[in-house]
């Protein structure tokens, strides 16, 4: 698709299935708020105020133990 520089620009979508649920739910992010966001657009809903969706970038952690107060992650967190 051209722009109006006379260059050409790609895009590129990709879908796919979600995984199943683990209890786990994203939370609803505010602007004005410092937190690192995910935003999109929901075009399926035209019932909504705004077309955008914005959830907050959150680690899933969950206790190895449950039993504990304070337990080891059952999957930790590693960086590279």
């Amino acid at each position: 698709m051209p722009d109006r520089r006379g260059r050409f620009i790609t895009l590129a979508y990709s879908m796919r299935d979600l995984p199943k649920s683990s209890g786990y739910r994203p939370r609803a992010a505010d602007q004005r708020v410092g937190y690192f966001t995910t935003s999109f657009q929901d075009v399926g809903d035209a019932s909504a105020d705004s077309p955008w969706n914005r959830l907050i970038n959150r680690w899933h952690v969950e206790k190895a133990d449950k039993s504990l107060e304070l337990s080891p992650p059952k999957e930790p967190i590693v960086f590279y």
